[in-house]
């Protein structure tokens, strides 16, 4: 099976997080869309942390190819913030709330060809939920090569990231590759 989630060292990262009050998270603006592209700061009351939706070559069906993946940085408390995209304003979003516990949602992709044969496995993260004591804040990817990050302020956010059966379809067309997909959704308490 591939591994396209959060390493160890992320999740503890992220882990020192639990307990603290996040005070705001900075990107480029929000789009339309609830998105941002690349990255993404978190300013906790002693942390600063940076989430970024990158490409990075794995395994992808017997070929190398970039897929999209979470990466959770420490920065120094001094370390100037940089978006990916160039040249944009840097936006608040003021938060102001205890971060109780995180969770991660974890798709298990599984391919199978028409005679039933698994010919590719993929475990992937797509989003991070912080649990605060008054709100929801979910950063999440939709497509496994888009390096956007959803954002997510949805007590149902369950719903709101892509659905099972939307991955479904990103993993075979029925149309043209004949088999079928499996996915296995879960969401890990990190605390």
């Amino acid at each position: 099976m591939v591994n396209a989630g959060l390493s160890e060292h992320n999740i503890q990262v992220l882990r020192g997080l639990i307990g603290d009050q996040l005070i705001r998270f900075r990107s480029q603006e929000i789009d339309n869309w609830g998105k941002v592209y690349g990255n993404l700061e978190i300013i906790s009351n002693d942390k600063r942390i940076e989430i970024q939706n990158e490409q990075r070559p794995m395994m992808f069906f017997g070929d190398i190819e970039d897929v999209a993946t979470f990466n959770v940085i420490e920065k120094k408390i001094d370390e100037k913030f940089e978006p990916m995209v160039l040249d944009v304003p840097i936006i608040d979003y003021e938060i102001k709330d205890q971060i109780v516990n995180i969770s991660i949602i974890n798709d298990r992709i599984e391919v199978f060809n028409n005679t039933d044969e698994l010919i590719y496995s993929i475990s992937m993260d797509m989003g991070m939920v912080f649990h605060m004591m008054n709100q929801i804040l979910v950063f999440s990817k939709g497509w496994y090569f888009d390096e956007s990050i959803n954002i997510i302020r949805d007590k149902n956010y369950l719903e709101k990231i892509r659905t099972i059966d939307q991955v479904k379809r990103d993993w075979i067309d029925p149309e043209i590759d004949e088999g079928y997909v499996k996915c296995f959704r879960n969401e890990i308490f990190i605390k």
